[in-house]
This record gives structure tokens, C-alpha cells and sequence, in this order.
């Protein structure tokens, strides 16, 4: 193999300052995704308090009393999660799964998914409410990057709190705003403060 020349360095650091350029870009957008998002979230919430329920869709073929019922089922839903679990257990398994109590409600998640809620339930953050603190992203993903030995993108992170929200609904039936994230405080898990059952330490 010839050895590196001068111009070789030259064009790999041309390489790295445009995936540079590339990955900022990119994290960028899904910042953007997020606050969306967030938005629309924050929309449906306020339309969903203000339907009264005495219509239903023409695409849904129930009862003006179901729909009313999906509805308050669902306002319940969203009032537990803004009020916050009261208990959380969390219990790293031999097989690197982690198993999760949220009050009553049992699941199961990959390493990566319990590590990333163990990081948002972290009950050393200030905060300035009933529930844990904020973090922002950066320090969440570096936190997560600690915890996993490699770097996590801000791509990446969005696709975990997307997961975990969905685990959170399909196996224990709770609300995706469980997983709070706001664009101008960061993200958290709605959880009481001092509630948590956790290790002291992320490491896989």
C-alpha cells in the first residue's frame, strides 16, 4: 500500500467538513420535525378538550355514546400523563431487557429503550415543577452515547423516543405524551418526583 500522501489528508478533511456540513443539516431538520410535531400535538389536544362529541365521523360506524366514550377514555388518558406516573420501577434483566412498572401498568423494553428512560427519569435534573426536569436533547443523546458506547445522532433519537412511545401504548396502554418533549424545554418522562425505583448507573 503507497503511504498518504499530503493531497490524500487534503481530501479527507474536505470528506469530514462535508459530512459535517451533511449531519448538522440533518440534525437540524429533525429539530424542525419535532417542533411540528409538537404543534400538532398541541393542536389535537386543545380540539379534542373543545369536541363536544354529539356528531361522529361519517368513516367510523358507532354511537354518538361510544364516541362519547372513546373520548373520555382517551381525556383520561391524556390527564394521567400530564399529571404524572406516581410510581416507576425499573430492573435491568441478565439478558440486557430491561423490566418496567409504571405504576400498575408492566412492560418489557430493549436495552437501548430502558436506557433512554432511565436517562429521562433522572431525579437529579432540577426541575421546576411536581415532575423530573428537563433535559435537552444534547444531553440526552450524550447521556444515551455514555450509556451505549457510541455516539447517538439526533436522527437516532427521535426513531428511540418514537419506539418508546409506541411501547408505552401497546403494551401498557398508556398515552404517548408520557413522553414529554417541547421544543423550547427538551424532553422528560411524566413521572412525580422522587418516584423512581432505578439503578444508580446506565451502563450496558
Amino acid at each position: 500500500m503507497n503511504p498518504m500522501t499530503p493531497d490524500d489528508f487534503a481530501w479527507m478533511r474536505r470528506l469530514m467538513l462535508r459530512l459535517d456540513r451533511i449531519i448538522r443539516k440533518r440534525d437540524a431538520t429533525d429539530e424542525e420535525l419535532d417542533t411540528i410535531r409538537w404543534h400538532f400535538e398541541a393542536f389535537l389536544r386543545e380540539h379534542n378538550q373543545a369536541a363536544q362529541g354529539d356528531g361522529r365521523p361519517a368513516w367510523q360506524d358507532v354511537s354518538a355514546a361510544n364516541c362519547k366514550r372513546v373520548q373520555l377514555l382517551e381525556k383520561a388518558r391524556e390527564e394521567y400523563a400530564s399529571n404524572g406516573a406516581a410510581a416507576l420501577k425499573l430492573v435491568p434483566m441478565a439478558n440486557g431487557d430491561w423490566s418496567i412498572l409504571i405504576d400498575q401498568h408492566r412492560l418489557k423494553l430493549p436495552p437501548q429503550l430502558g436506557m433512554l428512560l432511565r436517562i429521562l427519569v433522572d431525579p437529579d435534573v432540577p426541575s421546576p415543577d411536581n415532575l423530573v426536569g428537563w433535559q435537552s436533547r444534547r444531553q440526552v443523546r450524550d447521556a444515551l452515547g455514555a450509556a451505549s458506547g457510541h455516539t447517538v445522532s439526533d436522527h437516532a433519537l427521535t426513531g428511540l423516543i418514537w419506539r418508546l412511545r409506541n411501547a408505552l401504548e401497546q403494551q401498557a396502554d398508556l398515552h404517548r405524551d408520557f413522553v414529554m418533549v417541547n421544543p423550547s424545554l427538551g424532553m422528560r418522562f411524566a413521572l412525580q418526583k422522587r418516584s423512581a425505583e432505578i439503578p444508580p448507573s446506565v451502563s450496558p
